[in-house]
Protein backbone atom coordinates (compact mmCIF):
# COMPACT_ATOMS: atom_id res chain seq x y z
CA UNK A 1 0.00 0.00 0.00
CA UNK A 2 1.58 3.65 -0.81
CA UNK A 3 2.17 6.45 1.52
CA UNK A 4 -1.02 8.24 0.09
CA UNK A 5 -3.66 5.79 0.45
CA UNK A 6 -2.36 4.69 3.68
CA UNK A 7 -2.75 8.77 4.83
CA UNK A 8 -6.47 8.76 2.99
CA UNK A 9 -7.64 5.78 4.96
CA UNK A 10 -6.39 7.09 7.83
CA UNK A 11 -8.34 10.33 7.55
CA UNK A 12 -11.26 8.00 7.24
CA UNK A 13 -10.04 6.01 10.16
CA UNK A 14 -10.02 9.11 12.26
CA UNK A 15 -13.29 11.10 11.02
CA UNK A 16 -11.51 13.93 9.36
CA UNK A 17 -13.06 13.18 5.70
CA UNK A 18 -15.95 11.29 4.88
CA UNK A 19 -15.57 7.72 2.90
CA UNK A 20 -16.97 9.38 -0.43
CA UNK A 21 -14.28 11.77 -0.04
CA UNK A 22 -11.37 9.36 0.19
CA UNK A 23 -13.09 7.30 -2.48
CA UNK A 24 -12.61 10.65 -5.00
CA UNK A 25 -9.03 10.80 -3.46
CA UNK A 26 -8.08 7.49 -4.04
CA UNK A 27 -9.48 8.11 -7.83
CA UNK A 28 -7.16 11.08 -8.25
CA UNK A 29 -4.09 9.34 -6.72
CA UNK A 30 -4.81 6.42 -8.87
CA UNK A 31 -4.76 8.58 -12.63
CA UNK A 32 -1.37 10.11 -10.82
CA UNK A 33 -0.10 7.15 -10.54
CA UNK A 34 -1.12 6.12 -13.81
CA UNK A 35 -0.38 8.84 -15.52
CA UNK A 36 3.38 8.01 -14.21
CA UNK A 37 3.42 4.63 -15.63
CA UNK A 38 2.17 6.04 -18.96
CA UNK A 39 5.44 8.73 -19.47
CA UNK A 40 7.40 6.26 -17.95
CA UNK A 41 6.55 3.61 -21.03
CA UNK A 42 6.80 6.33 -23.41
CA UNK A 43 10.12 7.28 -22.24
CA UNK A 44 11.20 3.08 -22.41
CA UNK A 45 9.53 3.08 -25.94
CA UNK A 46 11.57 6.40 -27.19
CA UNK A 47 14.53 5.33 -25.77
CA UNK A 48 14.51 1.84 -27.17
CA UNK A 49 12.97 2.62 -30.78
CA UNK A 50 13.78 5.92 -31.81
CA UNK A 51 17.11 5.25 -32.98
CA UNK A 52 15.90 2.38 -35.62
CA UNK A 53 13.29 5.04 -36.66
CA UNK A 54 16.02 7.42 -37.29
CA UNK A 55 17.57 4.93 -39.26
CA UNK A 56 14.54 4.11 -41.27
CA UNK A 57 14.08 7.81 -42.24
CA UNK A 58 16.96 8.35 -43.54
CA UNK A 59 16.54 5.09 -46.05
CA UNK A 60 13.04 6.18 -46.50
CA UNK A 61 14.74 9.58 -47.45
CA UNK A 62 16.86 7.87 -49.81
CA UNK A 63 14.73 5.92 -51.48
CA UNK A 64 12.81 9.29 -52.15
CA UNK A 65 15.64 10.95 -53.55
CA UNK A 66 16.56 8.22 -55.77
CA UNK A 67 12.99 8.01 -56.99
CA UNK A 68 11.93 11.31 -57.67
CA UNK A 69 13.39 12.14 -61.09
CA UNK A 70 11.66 9.27 -62.07
CA UNK A 71 8.40 9.86 -60.32
CA UNK A 72 8.45 13.42 -61.91
CA UNK A 73 9.10 12.26 -65.21
CA UNK A 74 6.50 9.97 -65.24
CA UNK A 75 3.92 13.20 -64.16
CA UNK A 76 5.51 14.86 -66.86
CA UNK A 77 4.39 12.09 -69.54
CA UNK A 78 1.03 11.69 -67.96
CA UNK A 79 0.41 15.37 -68.03
CA UNK A 80 1.30 15.96 -71.66
CA UNK A 81 4.22 18.11 -70.95
CA UNK A 82 7.50 16.92 -73.32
Amino acid sequence: MNSERSAILSLVAMGRITPQEAERLLAVSRKGDDTVLRLALCLAFAVVFLPYVGNGMSVVGRALATLLPSIERALFLIAGVA
